[in-house]
């Protein structure tokens, strides 16, 4: 004959059982990353940083993005933290990762700095870490250094009478943070920089650039993302990007890869996908338990050559066998091209 067990036993047995899948199934979950991007997902830079980042963290983690659009709308920036902060406080993230300068001043630095005991990693910052009172006792990350020496070197090699230098860019961290970069180490330059300009409007870009032409050989055109036409309205890097370089008409050079084929001449470029797997890398290390104090601050260190040949021909440019040693070679897509 067979004996049953007393239901209240056999309810024991069935809340262990539950309790214990529970507890499996928390051991094996992926931990969860919250991750928020400074601008807008159409920005190919951020979609670099974030190809940068699933390329290492997919099958790892459980990625959530989230974008606070400042390259389109800066002044609703605090706003849109708020709601991050509270997308943030749902998810109970066990660490996250801020993509560029606004995500520090508007999120990290208000919320998350000294105030949580998660690991924060920080990635694409162009001003000097000691701006947001990094590092903290659970921030660390990714600066981004622009390969300007480098890319100057370049010009000078296509165009060895290059002697004076000017930059442009959209005024606002970006921009700022990257005149930070060439004051900062300006005596390694081997040309000199006679001007900056820092443009509120595309129109005001332009005339700007018609007195960079006068005093410079060179151009450096940064960040323009955003940059407002005369009606108001933001225009992409692209529209802005081959304006600026179709008024200068001399040689020119950007510190992001893609932006070559807007009719620029030249580059030394760091990508965004370096950005995104170091701050990924840095997060493994973190949630692996690895102490802060060994997890310093670092950049970017790699560089690669890029050269539109259609703007090289058409500025008349013949350069030395030397200077296409290495370098990938390209020509300016036309306008609306995908």
């Amino acid at each position: 004959m067979t004996k049953t067990l007393p239901r209240c036993s056999r309810g024991l047995i069935l809340l262990f059982f539950i309790g214990t899948l529970s507890l499996a199934t928390q051991a094996f979950a992926l931990p969860r990353i919250f991750v928020i991007m400074s601008y807008h997902p159409e920005y190919k830079w951020s979609q670099e940083v974030r190809s940068g980042i699933e390329s290492r963290l997919k099958g790892k983690a459980d990625l959530e993005f989230f974008y606070l659009d400042t390259k389109n709308r800066f002044d609703q920036g605090p706003r849109m933290a708020q709601e991050a902060l509270k997308r943030f406080q749902m998810l109970q993230p066990q660490g996250v990762i801020a993509v560029d300068d606004n995500a520090q001043s508007m999120f990290v630095v208000p919320f998350l700095k000294n105030k949580v005991d998660i690991p924060v990693i920080f990635c694409g910052v162009n001003k000097a870490a000691e701006t947001y009172g990094y590092p903290a006792s659970n921030v660390t990350g990714i600066l981004e250094r622009f390969h300007i020496r480098e890319s100057i070197d370049y010009a000078m090699l296509l165009v060895p009478e290059i002697k004076k230098v000017g930059y442009i860019a959209r005024d606002n961290p970006t921009g700022k943070g990257t005149l930070d970069q060439i004051r900062r180490e300006a005596k390694t330059y081997p040309a000199r920089f006679v001007d900056f300009k820092l443009a509120a409007t595309l129109p005001q870009a332009l005339e700007q650039t018609r007195e960079l032409r006068q005093k410079s050989d060179l151009l450096y055109i940064g960040s323009l993302e955003g940059i407002v036409d005369k009606e108001g309205v933001p225009m992409t890097d692209e529209v802005a990007i081959r304006a600026i370089a179709a008024e200068f008409n001399n040689p020119t050079f950007v510190d992001v890869g893609y932006r070559v084929q807007y009719g620029i001449l030249c580059a030394v470029v760091q990508k965004g996908q370096e950005q995104g797997s170091l701050a990924s890398d840095l997060m493994l290390r973190a949630l692996s338990g690895t102490p802060f104090d060994q997890l310093p601050i670092t950049q970017n260190r790699r560089g690669r050559r890029i050269l539109n040949l259609t703007t090289m021909d058409r500025l008349g440019i013949r350069p030395k066998p030397e200077a296409l040693i290495g370098a990938t070679l390209i020509r300016t897509r036309k306008a609306g091209q995908p």
